[in-house]
């Protein structure tokens, strides 16, 4: 990884310094009176999402998607490693959306990020919805921490991932796609903010 691309992602960082996504996500679960163990958050780190995405390799003009994408700080940390086509999150929790974008506006209007990155494009969207309403079928990268998914909300997104094209890649935490359709690439443990957890990288066969 270039040193440029180390830069950047440490003054994406420093725009999240006071950020604390977790808070948000429990005053917006108290808001809805939910206790959907789907919407518990939970982040990954930034040396644990390079890693993923090293193994993943993606190629320039790619298109990746977070499901579940928080205050969406690994959609900023993709877009500033890679020159991918768009970058999207999707979040269903309108307060954790409201913060993506406002940081979104910060990295996008910082200068250095200008200076660093010229040429990129930093096609890059949030999306206030249920990512089950979403069409993600252009994605070529998708990410989601499914550790805290229930059975039925799993078993749906699945049902989606049959239907996405051969080649996509999905990175999953900690549940597994046991289906003819994907293999599986790697397998690994991470550093995430709650400790160690199980990554498996999948890629459609079929």
């Amino acid at each position: 990884m270039s040193n440029t691309a180390d830069y950047c992602l440490q003054i994406v960082n420093q725009l999240y310094e006071k950020i604390n996504g977790f808070d948000i996500s429990v005053k917006e679960r108290d808001r809805l009176a939910s206790n959907d163990s789907s919407l518990i958050y939970g982040e990954l780190t930034t040396r644990s999402f390079k890693e993923i995405l090293e193994v993943v390799n993606p190629n320039p003009s790619e298109v990746f998607y977070d499901l579940g994408s928080g205050t969406g700080k690994p959609v900023l940390w993709a877009s500033v490693l890679y020159d991918w086509r768009k970058c999207c999150g999707i979040e269903l929790l309108s307060g954790l959306y409201d913060t993506s974008i406002q940081q979104l506006q910060k990295m996008t209007a910082h200068s250095e990020i200008k200076e660093f990155l010229p040429n990129r494009k930093l096609n890059i969207q949030f999306i206030n919805k249920s990512f089950l309403e979403v069409d993600f079928s252009d994605a070529k990268v998708i990410l989601l921490n499914a550790t805290a998914f229930s059975y039925d909300l799993w078993q749906s997104l699945l049902t989606k991932f049959l239907t996405l094209p051969k080649d996509v890649h999905i990175i999953t935490m900690t549940k597994k796609i046991n289906e003819d359709e994907f293999e599986l690439l790697h397998s690994g443990f991470y550093q995430m903010s709650w400790g160690m957890n199980s990554v498996n990288i999948y890629k459609k066969v079929k």
